[in-house]
């Protein structure tokens, strides 16, 4: 099987390493330091990629509210670092903003990740 990803020779481009304050799933404290970090709306949301070729991306969005992990969005493709920053930003925003546009009385909320 082809993959179309890595090729010979191809030096995979990773951001710094540094240890963060909470992990996911044993032994991963340590992670990419974020590509972006901003507020929306009062949720933290910090983005993550990794750029394999120029034009080739992996990467997710993290999305907190009060420091509780509450979504992780997973963007792959063949786009530039800009142009993954920009989806990924678009597509926090429009998560926070249907959850903030949905009623929330009763017994509904978050599953714990």
């Amino acid at each position: 099987m082809l993959n179309l990803l890595h090729q010979p020779g191809d030096e995979v481009v990773q951001p710094a390493l540094t240890k963060r304050a909470y992990t996911y799933g044993s032994n991963m404290n340590y992670e990419a330091a974020p590509a972006k970090t901003f507020n929306y709306r009062g949720w933290d949301v910090q983005i993550f990629l990794t750029m394999v070729r120029p034009t080739i991306c992996s990467g997710y969005v993290d999305i907190f509210e009060d420091a509780v992990h509450r979504c992780r969005i997973v963007l792959a493709g063949q786009m530039d670092e800009a142009s993954a920053i920009l989806s990924l930003e678009r597509r926090s925003a429009d998560w926070v903003e249907e959850w903030l546009s949905r009623n929330h009385t009763g017994k509904t909320g978050f599953s714990e990740l």
